[in-house]
């Protein structure tokens, strides 16, 4: 009879943990025989498994090299009530209704900013960021409230939330001027990007959040990232929606305003999604716009000094149905510039079929564009700041006209040879468009020059660049069919415009390469 002293009670680790038959040898099994591998017949709990599995996992882990060019950006969620709350919104995409019966009130995550954000601020005067912010920038784009900005900068020496960090980021980055380093390698722009998606990975959302990301893409837009610079306005019509601002029977992600001028700080910031949306999209055919057109009923901007100085009673509101002669601010005539640069986008992307019906709207589409520049021009008297909504009529009426100048021939379009007269005339109307709006931008163009003897290139918009830009290839166009020198000399002025303007916007001078 076998002695059973000469087996283990029980299969040994090795093989447990293999699920292998184990034949219990001693002082060692069959199988760590020829694995020569010690053989271990000691008895180890569930719980000290657990435990060894998970130290070897953080081994692993540790065994595996970090790339010494990694830069990414984490967050750390602080609040959890937020996180909670946050994760009631992510279910309310599925179902709208689980957020209403929830009873919980979307708030903002608090996530911690990271060291690489903190140490590009740290080196940052905030005072001179403002200053030099709102003395330039904000004068053709004001959708960031001075009196707010104000009263962040009287509460850093508490604390800085993530939104507010990636605001200031963004200031600091949209007055960033070209170098010889691409845009794309900025220290600057790479950790404001990377910080931008870490928010987004958290599930953060503020006003300030979306202020800094539309900051970011005009930064891209103004710098040739154009590609960038379209998916980042498509991101922040997104995220517009999804907290409410471009409708306020929407769901409703944001607390309500206390005041006017915070209702109307949402109202500038959702606009500027609009201009942005239809500026990036003029240059090219057949891509949808991410924001719908805005109902006539839609206010435009308000009056920016009562805006700017926090007035109780707000001013009188304008809406894009309201009497064309009433008094309007700079940011809200783009506003109606833009509209209208929607509208025609929309007329070129889907023309009608009817021939009749596109000599109409080229009517009515070129009509109510030179009409808002009558009305740009009696409320500018030379001031720079309605240059942007000059510039974006400019734009959408030389669109307008390219897209009809060779209407007329048979080899670019195909219609009914007893349509071929009205589509003689809308090559006719497009023609003398073109020749208009050119001179008229070349004399924009003196008069800037004009003005930039006592100011810097930092007063002007990038909004300003295309319309001067179509406007030297229309006038190389014409010159070239008609041998008249004045359209050459024309095209000399805008080209020397958009090489000066280079020295602050990219976008300038590398649109010089397509005349």
């Amino acid at each position: 009879m076998e002695d059973s002293t000469s087996f283990a009670p029980r299969a040994c680790v090795a093989c447990r943990k293999l699920k292998r038959g184990c034949d219990k040898g001693l002082p060692s099994c069959s199988l760590c025989t020829r694995t020569s591998r010690e053989c271990d017949y000691s008895e180890i709990s569930p719980a000290d498994e657990i435990n060894q599995l998970r130290t070897k996992v953080r081994e692993l882990e540790d065994s595996i090299p970090v790339p010494s060019h990694a830069t990414g950006i984490h967050v750390a969620v602080t609040d959890t009530s937020a996180a909670m709350r946050n994760k009631f919104l992510q279910l309310s995409l599925l179902d709208s209704e689980v957020l209403d019966n929830s009873g919980l009130v979307p708030s903002p995550v608090d996530v911690a900013v990271p060291p690489s954000v903190l140490d590009l601020l740290g080196d940052v005067d905030l005072h001179q960021l403002g200053t030099e912010y709102f003395g330039s920038v904000h004068t053709w784009m004001p959708i960031i409230s001075k009196r707010r900005f104000d009263k962040l900068l009287g509460s850093l020496h508490l604390s800085l939330s993530a939104p507010a960090a990636l605001m200031l980021l963004g200031m600091k980055l949209v007055l960033e001027k070209p170098t010889d380093l691409s845009p794309g390698q900025s220290l600057l722009y790479t950790v404001t990007k990377q910080f931008t998606h870490a928010l987004d990975s958290a599930g953060s959302f503020s006003l300030m959040k979306l202020q800094g990301k539309l900051l970011i893409a005009v930064y891209e837009m103004g710098q040739m990232m154009l590609s960038a610079a379209y998916l980042s306005i498509a991101d922040c019509a997104r995220q517009g929606i999804l907290m409410g601002i471009h409708d306020k029977s929407a769901p409703q992600l944001l607390q309500q305003p206390r005041q006017w001028v915070d209702w109307e700080e949402r109202q500038r910031v959702w606009w500027l999604i609009i201009i942005l949306d239809r500026y990036i999209s003029m240059g090219s055919t057949h891509r949808p716009l991410c924001t719908a057109d805005p109902s006539k009923d839609s206010c435009i901007p308000s009056n920016e000094q009562a805006w700017a100085s926090g007035e109780m009673l707000p001013p009188e509101r304008v809406y894009l149905s309201s009497p064309t002669k009433e008094t309007a601010s700079p940011f809200a005539r783009l506003a109606q510039a833009s509209n209208l640069l929607g509208r025609v986008i929309r007329h070129v992307d889907d023309e009608p079929s009817d021939p009749q019906e596109i000599l109409y709207e080229i009517q009515i589409l070129s009509d109510a564009l030179f009409s808002l520049l009558d009305l740009i021009k009696v409320d500018s008297l030379g001031r720079e700041a309605y240059w942007a909504a000059r510039s974006v009529c400019y734009s959408a009426l030389l669109k307008l006209s390219d897209s009809h100048s060779c209407d007329s021939f048979p080899e670019e379009k195909s219609f009914d040879i007893s349509a071929a007269p009205i589509m003689r005339q809308c090559t006719d109307i497009s023609l003398q468009i073109m020749k208009r709006v050119s001179t008229e931008i070349v004399s924009m163009v003196q008069m800037m020059d004009r003005h930039v003897q006592a100011k810097e290139a930092d007063q002007f918009s990038p909004l300003e660049l295309h319309c001067i830009y179509r406007a030297a290839a229309t006038m190389a166009w014409m010159g070239l069919n008609t041998g008249d020198e004045q359209y050459m000399i024309g095209k000399g002025i805008c080209i020397e415009w958009l090489g000066f303007m280079s020295s602050r916007w990219r976008t300038a001078g590398r649109s010089l390469y397509s005349i």
